[in-house]
């Protein structure tokens, strides 16, 4: 019999101001801490991946986004370590002040010129930046 993927779904969001974006440095989550990436989430079961980003945004940013405002950048096909589908998504408008609201997750959110990012920035982050830049819509990572 057949074996098909168990796959996981995932949002990212880059937040742009001012030629810089948004990053987070990962803390307790169990999964690359102390590293930096975007605002990020699973897409839990029923929702879109629009109103994933727009809840995600929310829960860490504490930003209200408007699906108008969400742009989307590239979808990935991503089987680094798990097996991924990530949609990732550009913000450069929304609603209140960005402040982090997961301190038990996010040791701090903070704004980076993009061309010069932390050292430990994820994998998939940069490659998703790369990728937005060159036009890309479809990435596979193996």
């Amino acid at each position: 019999m057949r074996e098909y993927y168990k796959t996981r779904l995932a949002i990212y969001i880059m937040f742009v101001k001012d030629n810089k974006i948004l990053l987070s440095k990962r803390r307790s989550t169990g999964y690359k801490d102390g590293w930096y990436g975007f605002v990020q989430g699973h897409i839990e079961n029923g929702e879109t991946p629009t109103e994933a980003a727009i809840r995600e945004a929310k829960e860490e940013a504490g930003v209200v986004i408007s699906p108008e405002d969400l742009e989307f950048g590239l979808v990935c096909h991503n089987q680094v370590e798990v097996h991924y589908i990530d949609f990732f998504f550009v913000c450069e408008k929304w609603d209140g002040e960005i402040k982090n609201m997961e301190h038990d997750k996010c040791e701090e959110l903070k704004w980076y010129d993009i061309s010069s990012l932390p050292e430990l920035t994820m994998f998939q982050v940069l490659e998703y930046i790369k990728n937005y830049k060159e036009g890309k819509k479809l990435v596979e990572i193996m």
